[in-house]
């Protein structure tokens, strides 16, 4: 009787496990290759990918493309103004909570596409500048309506949407020494409090979530500020 037993259950077990893999092998994965003939601006792919509407974003080495299944969207110049001041070539795309497409640019610049008029942002703001040595470093999603960016050499720049708004407002704040010297953001981290730790060049800087919750523009002091700080940082 254990034998039989022991038999029927090998059996059941058997059963289950064989009645999964047709479900799986019913519907196979299918390839499909999609040239740039079909609308693609370059053959060339960095990055892909795939916002809550459903929509295929890729960057490529000529520009951004969204890929809505059937035919491709193609954009360009990826300014307010639609001069060519950054490199159009696409590294990382990534979609923030409210919807909005960012992508780093080769030559280290943050775009940002609102999907409800079409338009570009570019981080750190050059568009009144020839000076495109400034370039983005770290991004950070505070909150759903709160973004940071850190930058190269142009501190850190705080995105807050306003209610009632469709874009982000922005504030700048460079994270300085007791001597007043500047530093180059590497990192930045929200902890379990809500402040907001911030690495650079020249020491590790504090945000208080007092500050942060002020709506004003912050003042971030920088301590151990002998020490240069890596591009990256945890709680543990």
């Amino acid at each position: 009787m254990n034998l039989l037993k022991t038999i029927l259950s090998a059996a059941a077990l058997a059963a289950a496990t064989l009645a999964a893999l047709p479900a799986a092998a019913a519907a196979p994965m299918a390839f499909r290759e999609v040239p740039s003939s079909h609308g693609l601006c370059d053959p060339v792919v960095y990055c892909f990918a795939q916002d809550a509407e459903g929509y295929m974003w890729i960057g490529t080495r000529s520009g951004l493309n969204r890929y809505d299944g059937r035919t491709f969207r193609v954009f360009k110049n990826l300014t307010p103004t639609g001069e060519s001041r950054s490199n159009n070539r696409v590294d990382h795309i990534w979609q923030d909570r409210l919807g909005f497409i960012w992508m780093q640019s080769y030559d280290g610049f943050y775009h940002y596409f609102n999907q409800r008029d079409e338009t570009f942002r570019m981080l750190p703001d050059q568009s009144d500048s020839d000076d495109m040595t400034g370039r983005a470093t770290c991004f950070l999603q505070y909150s759903d309506s709160l973004i940071f960016v850190g930058t190269h050499n142009s501190g850190v720049i705080m995105l807050a949407m306003r209610p009632g708004a469709d874009n982000y407002a922005s504030a700048t704040f460079v994270p300085t020494t007791a001597g007043n010297q500047p530093a180059r953001v590497q990192a930045m981290m929200r902890d379990a409090d809500g402040n907001l730790w911030i690495t650079t060049t020249q020491g590790l800087a504090l945000l208080t979530s007092a500050q942060v919750r002020s709506g004003a523009t912050p003042e971030a002091k920088i301590f151990f500020a002998t020490t240069e700080f890596a591009p990256a940082i945890v709680q543990v």
